[in-house]
């Protein structure tokens, strides 16, 4: 159960991402009756004990002798959200980097796959892309304006507008967010994390 309750869940206030927290503290909150736990993907909110009466749906669970329910991924609190950090992140290259998890936002090359790439002899490197060019009135240092790409896309995107350019070759327009509006989800960004998170991230 040790590396179950340790595990990180997603905290959302009034819907809105809020913070990550240990599932050991939402399990706290909820058995307190200051938070529901969130099914991945009903989004149904269940109090603690209803969360119980459902059963096993996957594989990471907790038990004890008394217990034994999934690990909740997703939970929904009353009240404030107090404990979320106060930090500030800076623009820059790597952060840019890092918020993309190092991969090119068009054709998802990661940057173990560009480092192959490029040791078989392709001219490809990781590289940022401005959304909307500077000629275009595009702001150069933005969060919310550049995203990670790889070398190959950057190139033949050149000019065009992002919309353009991904309808001409198949892929989804990025949509980058800027770290500092919520800093605890740069975290998120430099690891694994469930895929149910991302129906919040990524409004």
């Amino acid at each position: 159960m040790g590396l179950a309750i340790s595990r990180e869940c997603l905290v959302l206030n009034r819907w809105v991402p809020s913070c990550l927290n240990s599932v050991e503290h939402v399990i706290n909150k909820a058995i307190n009756g200051h938070a529901k736990f969130i099914h991945p993907e009903t989004l149904d909110p269940y109090t603690f004990w209803e969360w119980v009466a459902k059963g096993i749906e996957h594989d990471c669970v907790i038990e004890t002798p008394r217990i034994r329910l999934d690990v909740p991924e997703i939970a929904l609190i009353d009240g404030n959200s107090d404990d979320r950090p106060r930090i500030f992140i800076p623009y820059s290259r790597q952060n840019v980097y890092r918020r993309d998890n190092y991969t090119c936002q068009y054709c998802g090359a990661t940057r173990k796959e560009i480092r192959e790439r490029a040791e078989n002899g392709e001219k490809i490197v990781l590289s940022l892309d401005h959304l909307v060019p500077k000629s275009r009135g595009g702001k150069l240092k933005s969060f919310s304006n550049v995203v990670a790409a790889c070398s190959v896309c950057n190139t033949a995107k050149d000019n065009m507008d992002v919309e353009e350019f991904c309808k001409l070759y198949g892929y989804e327009v990025p949509k980058p967010f800027n770290p500092n509006v919520a800093p605890w989800a740069f975290k998120i960004m430099t690891k694994t994390h469930p895929k149910s998170w991302e129906q919040f991230l990524r409004r």
